[in-house]
């Protein structure tokens, strides 16, 4: 983690984010493409996402319940596009990265002291059961409650579904494996569902 910094710096990409006190918050993915004459960097995943021109997916009105409070906790994107569809995107990574870094202390101890507050386990039972209740939006709603279909789009993911996969991601190795048993329960399973197609079929990098 704490070359991610001195590798954007020398490689002169700008922070897409900034923490509260103003200052640059690097972090992954970039794209460099380093053909003679065309070179470039990308270090925003919605840049790379339309470079890559995945796909818009339909569907992204969701709005967290907690777009307003969990900015202390983690940087939120302030990225904006002007094009309609880049635009929903951006509005999508936004709001689900607000909803889970909400409860990011259950994952990862960002801060000293959030680790007292996670660490006592009749608190933390009772943040994991709002987690359930955050989440609720993103799986019932039109987004992925259709049983049939993995995805926003159908079997193929979109670049949406990879921000909530994403998340999925972190979320599977940083829970204790009895909490992440539960998770994959939640909702009719549909985000555990979703986690265990993109591992079997997108995770291996050749």
């Amino acid at each position: 983690m704490p070359d991610i910094h001195a590798t954007r710096t020398a490689l002169r990409c700008p922070a897409s984010r900034k923490f509260p006190d103003g200052s640059d918050y690097h972090m992954l993915p970039m794209l460099q493409d380093t053909t003679p004459g065309a070179e470039f960097i990308l270090g925003d995943s919605l840049d790379i996402a339309g470079y890559l021109a995945s796909p818009r997916a339909t569907g992204l009105d969701y709005s967290s319940p907690h777009i307003h409070d969990a900015a202390g906790i983690a940087p939120l994107s302030t990225r904006e596009a002007t094009a309609p569809d880049p635009a929903d995107y951006a509005h999508f990574n936004t709001r689900v990265d607000a909803t889970f870094s909400a409860y990011v202390g259950l994952i990862a101890h960002l801060r000293d002291d959030l680790i007292g507050a996670f660490a006592d386990a009749e608190r933390r039972a009772g943040i994991f059961r709002a987690f359930d209740t955050g989440i609720a939006g993103l799986a019932i709603a039109k987004l992925y409650a259709q049983k049939e279909r993995p995805f926003l789009e159908g079997q193929t993911p979109s670049y949406a579904d990879l921000v909530v996969g994403g998340w999925l991601r972190n979320v599977s190795q940083l829970l204790e494996q009895q909490e992440w048993a539960e998770f994959c329960t939640w909702h009719g399973g549909v985000f555990g569902r979703m986690h265990e197609i993109l591992r079997r079929q997108y995770w291996e990098v050749r």
